[in-house]
């Protein structure tokens, strides 16, 4: 029930003139509840009429204050990540190669696919890429190339033709990507199939001397025989190494390239599997600690990743061989952190 008192105190300030949240503030400092000040209020004017007043401490105004800053900029922070393309670079290219042919004849064409994805900022651009057939001396046997246009990604089925005269044996197609002073290359392997023709040495045939009958001894007629079945003996191969070997010979290119690098980088270079043949060239330019072994590695990432090992341990001199620009960016914040 509405204490009259109270309606006839609250109408009696108002009429002197004082607002109604004067007349609250006064009500309440003398002990009144704010229910009993609200229904007072309301009988006077016919209506209800509720003022919520919420009081905040000092510490929490700043405490929101600097909620809401983190926030607003955290924000603006993803939204420019997502919004703004000038944080990576105009053109970096990533490029594979693949094919279901594992072997093929000379003077057939070898089919393969490429891939290229464009992950860099700009959208269109073009670039050439070049198709190389190379043994494992690394001589070249035949080549080919074309312009591309890109916008994100890009793939097409080719064949290039293998030469009649290409001798039997294993050979490398490479895949090169070439653009703005930068370059990005695949590649895989195939085999050219045919009989290998063995290196014969020459035998040095025994002279022969003629003998002359002995007079004592008359010449015995020559009697019709069959001259003996002599039996060729094989020509000794020498086995290349299998992709079970894969493992020992990247033992060895980690034992020798304590000592001899170069003969490390041979073994490694000897494997056929490119993913292994990178993984070898990465240990041991880590066992050896020498970042130029790194640039030995085909895939682009394996090869970045190669050179960041070095800049985690504080050699900051690979930083420009970085390729992707947000690790070469990591790089280079690492090197001015310690510097």
């Amino acid at each position: 029930m509405v204490d009259q008192n109270l309606v006839g105190f609250i109408r009696s300030s108002i009429q002197q003139g004082y607002d109604i949240t004067t007349v609250q503030n006064h009500l309440l400092s003398q002990g009144y509840q704010l229910k009993d000040i609200q229904e007072a209020v309301s009988l006077i004017y016919g209506s209800p009429h509720v003022k919520h007043t919420i009081e905040l401490s000092k510490t929490t105004i700043i405490s929101i204050i600097s909620g809401s800053l983190v926030i607003i900029i955290t924000l603006i922070f993803v939204f420019s990540l997502i919004k703004s393309p000038n944080n990576a670079p105009p053109t970096l290219l990533d490029l594979s190669i693949e094919s279901d042919t594992e072997s093929i004849e000379a003077g057939e064409n070898f089919p393969f696919r490429y891939s290229a994805t464009q992950t860099g900022s700009q959208k269109r651009f073009d670039f050439r890429l070049r198709y190389e057939v190379l043994d494992f001396n690394n001589r070249l046997i035949t080549s080919m190339e074309e312009e591309v246009a890109i916008e994100t990604k890009v793939s097409d089925s080719k064949s290039i033709k293998i030469p009649s005269d290409t001798e039997p044996g294993r050979y490398v197609l490479k895949a090169t990507a070439l653009y703005d002073s930068k370059k990005a290359s695949a590649r895989i392997n195939f085999k050219v199939e045919g009989e290998e023709t063995p290196i014969e040495e020459p035998i040095e045939e025994p002279i022969d001397k003629p003998v002359e009958p002995s007079p004592e001894e008359p010449e015995t007629p020559p009697i019709d025989e069959k001259p003996p079945l002599v039996i060729p003996e094989p020509t000794p191969k020498s086995s290349p190494r299998t992709v079970q070997d894969t493992h020992l010979i990247t033992q060895d290119a980690i034992e020798s390239s304590v000592n001899n690098i170069n003969k490390a980088g041979k073994l490694c270079d000897s494997i056929l599997d490119l993913r292994n043949r990178d993984k070898c060239f990465e240990k041991i330019a880590e066992n050896a600690q020498t970042t130029g072994l790194c640039a030995n590695i085909q895939s682009n990432s394996k090869r970045d990743t190669c050179y960041m090992n070095f800049a985690i341990e504080g050699d900051y001199s690979v930083c420009p061989k970085v390729e992707n620009q947000y690790l070469k960016k990591s790089c280079e914040s690492l090197a001015a952190l310690n510097s």
